[in-house]
């Protein structure tokens, strides 16, 4: 889809009343992503639906524990203490998949009430398979399964009461404006749709608008840059969200922008083309890297499809050549991190491999 297109469909989009994106936005997860799931909540961003989870299990039972992985996006821990409930980490692997031996055996503590489930740079931490095992030492546990960067196409994941998946629409799988939500199945979980608030409805709505013309603007820069050559970029720096007072990045539960529901379409419609393009992305990026021994891919079950790529780069003049995004750093620790060796090849789907990297460079 051009540029061009995708901005005129949106716009038509927001031609449509609220109560109509949304039902439309809920009948494509439901159809295309998650067919075993029964009920979508829609909040303002990923993080805001995982406050509003956590919040509601503060709810039912205040001070008690919830397990994270130890390496993710910090936003996941802060979510959790910002509701009063305790984090406390269990293992993951070199390969970014859960350490099961020591989840099992955290989990079996009294004092665990949820367990958050990550699926990172395609390793399948939220499939069915681990659910059960998990399921079969816990019962009551809730899990929260964090598909933010991993919104695939027919889920085979089946929320019971006491599961929920989190999703993104912001630039991971889905290369929306902000935007995310909840999926769940029987309600069996007390969480509730973010009332109407018009003020800050209305400052959500301004904000969500000048980040979709930066995005715009953005994606016309790199249309240029194709013609004019080779492009620079900002060598990375450690993935960490510091706590801000932009409406749109904050953790407040708040209902999703109309921009956001209307992008969110646009690009889902288009869900299928663009996992192909990353899937031939990264056919050439493993080559490139092959080729020139600048690094070599750290494999995932779903590395090919997976928005962000995970590398150990052996010559730093790729920092500038590629669009890279840095290892997350640690809550309360922004300067550390646990995969120091890695950095992750941004795999958005939007352009083609070879308009990105020329082909020979040094």
């Amino acid at each position: 889809m051009t540029l061009s297109i995708e901005v005129l469909t949106t716009l038509l989009y927001l031609l449509q009343s609220r109560r109509r994106l949304s039902h439309r936005a809920r009948q494509l997860l439901l159809q295309s992503f998650f067919p075993r799931a029964r009920h979508v909540i829609f909040f303002k961003s990923g993080r805001s639906a995982l406050s509003a989870v956590f919040e509601a299990l503060a709810r039912e039972q205040r001070g008690v524990q919830v397990l994270v992985p130890d390496y993710i996006c910090n936003v996941v821990p802060r979510a959790v203490s910002r509701a009063g409930l305790e984090a406390v980490s269990y293992r993951t692997t070199e390969g970014f998949e859960i350490d099961l031996d020591d989840l099992l055996e955290k989990v079996a503590k009294p004092s665990v009430a949820a367990v958050v489930l990550a699926s990172l740079f395609g390793a399948q931490n939220t499939s069915q398979t681990v659910v059960d095992r998990i399921r079969r030492a816990r019962n009551d546990v809730l899990l929260v399964l964090d598909d933010c960067q991993n919104l695939l196409l027919n889920r085979a994941v089946v929320p019971d009461a006491r599961t929920v998946v989190v999703f993104s629409f912001n630039m991971k799988t889905i290369t929306g404006s902000m935007g995310g939500g909840v999926c769940l199945g029987d309600n069996g979980f007390d969480l509730q749709p973010p009332e109407m608030n018009q003020l800050r409805d209305f400052r959500l709505e301004c904000a969500i608008g000048m980040l979709f013309l930066k995005q715009v603007c953005l994606r016309a820069w790199r249309s240029i840059g194709k013609r004019l050559g080779r492009r620079v970029y900002k060598p990375p720096c450690l993935e960490y969200s510091h706590a801000t007072g932009r409406i749109h990045y904050d953790m407040v539960p708040q209902r999703i922008a109309k921009l956001s529901l209307a992008r969110a379409i646009t690009r889902m419609r288009t869900a299928a083309e663009t996992e192909s393009l990353r899937k031939r992305n990264f056919e050439a990026l493993s080559g490139f890297l092959q080729q020139t021994g600048a690094g070599e891919v750290v494999s995932t079950h779903c590395t090919a499809s997976a928005p962000f790529v995970p590398v150990r780069l052996v010559k730093p003049a790729l920092l500038t050549l590629m669009p890279w995004k840095g290892p997350y750093g640690l809550e309360g620790s922004p300067h550390k991190t646990l995969r120091p060796e890695l950095l992750y090849f941004k795999n958005d789907g939007l352009d083609q491999f070879s308009t990105l990297v020329r082909e020979g460079s040094d």
